[in-house]
């Protein structure tokens, strides 16, 4: 049971994010402070200053989390990050979503420009960001390149150069001009160096200059120069701030680090995709044998990414370990791309390995007895689970399978694993439906069922190498006996549960072996189990989804004269399938907001024009 007295006292006064979480361990609100401590103590406070959104949160609240950063940038972005991942319930989400800019300094052409843009691509430049002050990204740009004589045109200098009159910003004294092929590529290159060691707070000429600018007008009562003065250097402290959150690089990175307890040992691993980190993970080990960290680490990432369906292209680690190399080739392998493993020991990288094991020290020093708790528990309702089946052993890993589709279009079913007391994304497996037509739930089930065990027989290493020790089903007696008759063919022994739901849709029971066992809703084997069910259907769901858009982007209705992709959704939200339009009649198509009369006439046209 969560503490809520006893965490708030362990919270630190550091900056940071903070996530709170329902009883289902769902994210409900992410927020940041520069006090985690004062911030998230408030909303136990007296509510009678709490709007009712608050009140209504707080009493949602089961748990809570938190990130520790080292500075408010960096808590500011982070929690963007997190909001645009998770799309909490009590988070404001703004529909047109701007995301915080970048420097971009477009090195991949000969006479390079400084630029904002919030757009972050793989395409040669130079990234420098996220800002969250994007007036001060304006101001950097515009005194970098007033000062440095640098382009902000559009210009392919390269076939322009020495056959057009500059422009006006030239005999303005604004711009070097490339353009009129006096200033050679080298001389113009050391001044596009110069920029980047200004942005990266190596040359700190530029804004001296500024700040005896300010003070000089200081001294002589100019207060409207002074102010002007004050807006750059203040912009030049924005964006020298450091932060982590995000690296322009755009490489999807796992950073791993470690604290270590009297008898445990916690690995964080924090997970950057796209340059932003996006999720971290705590994993705990009991180390009463005094195991070597370096040992402790070449076993985790060879287990954890051994079937990863997201590997990163690297991997920071804090420690070094035996047999790197040979481990890199086999994570490439796996990946089917280059994985690289750094140990950094200074730089950018070290920074970030420093921030994760700062986390992890503190979850050692005030949170380990909460994460052995929890494990307590699951292992007990684990152990409930065992006696419920009347099984030999207590049940370890759990795949729970489900199925998704829309009046059996784009039939697909997901498998997600519980192992070792919690969720291991890193061996999700999703499958496509490839010989039952129509909405056959129960010929999905085997199908998939089939599949997922024919592949484990033939490959005794591969991906689906792993069995379950139990396998979850998401129906009742009718899909359980179904799946159970499968694995009975294959002669695999594995017992099979359904998670039967009530009328109002929520799981209350489990179908096996041709009964029904009610659950005990206050149970943490009730949460455990919901929570791998609905995690299941949420992966189904999203990789239904997906096939959907992309049969909406292409599809027979782009030989339409008139539909584009917005009304293609809109037919395919009101039919369904391809066949329903096809049958419309012409009053139904007009019918359909969004469709305009000339459309509908054409759609019911183009399906009838060879009968």
């Amino acid at each position: 049971m969560f503490n809520f007295e006893e965490e708030i006292k362990k919270l630190p006064k550091n900056p940071g994010i903070y996530i709170m979480k329902n009883d289902k361990g769902e994210i409900i609100y992410v927020g940041k402070a520069k006090n985690l401590s004062n911030r998230v103590r408030s909303y136990f406070r007296s509510s009678t200053n709490h709007s009712e959104k608050v009140k209504a949160m707080v009493k949602n609240i089961a748990e809570f989390e938190y990130i520790i950063v080292d500075n408010e940038v960096e808590a500011l972005i982070l929690e963007s990050n997190l909001i645009k991942r998770y799309v909490p319930k009590y988070n404001i989400v703004l529909r047109d979503d701007k995301s915080y800019p970048y420097i971009k300094v477009t090195t991949n052409e000969k006479y390079p420009r400084i630029l904002k843009t919030r757009l972050l691509r793989k395409d040669g430049a130079k990234y420098f960001g996220q800002y969250p002050n994007a007036a001060s990204v304006n101001i950097a740009i515009d005194i970098i390149n007033r000062e440095l004589k640098l382009r902000d045109c559009n210009l392919n200098i390269e076939k322009v150069k020495g056959k057009i009159r500059p422009c006006l910003n030239y005999f303005i004294g604004k711009c070097i001009a490339p353009c009129r092929a006096e200033v050679t590529e080298e001389e113009y290159a050391e001044l596009v160096d110069r920029a980047m060691k200004i942005l990266q707070n190596k040359d700190k000429s530029l804004l001296e200059k500024y700040k005896s600018k300010l003070d000089e007008a200081v001294k002589n009562l100019e207060f409207e120069k002074a102010s002007e003065y004050l807006s750059v250097v203040n912009a030049f402290n924005d964006i020298h701030k450091e932060q982590k959150i995000t690296s322009p690089d755009a490489i999807n990175r796992d950073v791993l680090a470690y604290a270590e307890g009297i008898s445990d040992v916690i690995l964080e691993l924090f997970i950057i995709r796209d340059g932003k980190i996006l999720e971290r993970n705590y994993y705990l080990f009991e180390n009463e044998k005094k195991t070597e960290i370096k040992d402790i680490f070449k076993a985790f990432i060879s287990q954890h990414y051994s079937a990863n369906i997201d590997m990163p292209n690297e991997i920071i680690s804090e420690i070094d370990f035996p047999d790197r190399e040979e481990m890199i080739e086999a994570l490439s392998k796996i990946a089917n791309h280059k994985v690289d493993i750094h140990v950094p020991q200074r730089g950018e990288k070290r920074a970030l390995v420093l921030m994760a094991k700062k986390n992890a020290i503190d979850m050692v020093e005030k949170h380990a007895d909460r994460y052995i708790r929890k494990k307590a528990l699951k292992d007990m309702a684990m152990q409930r689970f065992k006696d419920l089946l009347w099984l030999e052993d207590v049940p370890n890993r759990l795949e729970c399978y489900d199925i998704s589709n829309t009046m059996g279009q784009n039939s697909v079913a997901s498998m997600v694993v519980y192992e070792n007391g919690d969720m291991q994304r890193n061996e999700y497996r999703r499958f496509r439906i490839k010989t039952i037509v129509g909405p056959d739930d129960y010929g999905s089930l085997r199908e998939v069922l089939e599949r997922r065990f024919m592949r484990s027989m033939k490959d005794k290493e591969g991906s689906f190498a792993a069995l379950p020790d139990v396998i979850l089903i998401d129906g009742g007696l009718g899909q359980a006996s179904s799946a159970q008759m499968v694995l009975d063919s294959l002669g695999i022994e594995i017992p099979v549960v359904g998670l039967k739901k009530d009328d109002h849709h929520r799981t209350d029971s489990l179908a096996y072996m041709g009964e029904i066992i009610k659950l005990d809703k206050s149970s943490e084997l009730f949460k455990i189990l919901t929570r791998i069910q609905d995690e299941a259907h949420r992966f189904a769901i999203t990789y239904h989804r997906s096939l959907r858009e992309k049969n909406i982007n292409q599809s027979i209705l782009d030989e339409i004269v008139g539909i584009g992709p917005k009304k293609k959704k809109i037919l395919y939200e009101a039919f369904d399938d391809i066949d329903a339009i096809r049958r419309a009649s012409l009053e139904k198509l007009e019918s359909i907001k969004g469709i305009s009369k000339t459309n509908a006439k054409d759609i019911y046209e183009f399906f009838r024009k060879d009968t």
